[in-house]
């Protein structure tokens, strides 16, 4: 076990911990992941609710989704 940790831009400590070799390389892939998990976060739950709009033609939730990804 191995454990990164990273003050950030508003003094908090950032603490994570891996089973991978460079702790160091997984707090990018973690900052990386973090973002696309809000972007989910917000777009099924927390406002947007892709989820009741209850489209089924795939082209046109792909659609959708590609422009709240955008905005």
């Amino acid at each position: 076990l191995r454990i990164a940790a990273k003050r950030l831009a508003d003094k908090q400590v950032l603490i994570v911990a891996t089973n991978q070799p460079d702790a160091a390389r997984t707090l990018n892939h973690y900052r990386r992941r973090r973002g696309i998990e809000c972007l989910f976060g917000d777009a099924r739950t927390r406002g947007l609710n892709l989820e009741d709009t209850r489209i089924r033609n795939p082209q046109k939730r792909d659609s959708l989704l590609v422009v709240v990804t955008l905005t």
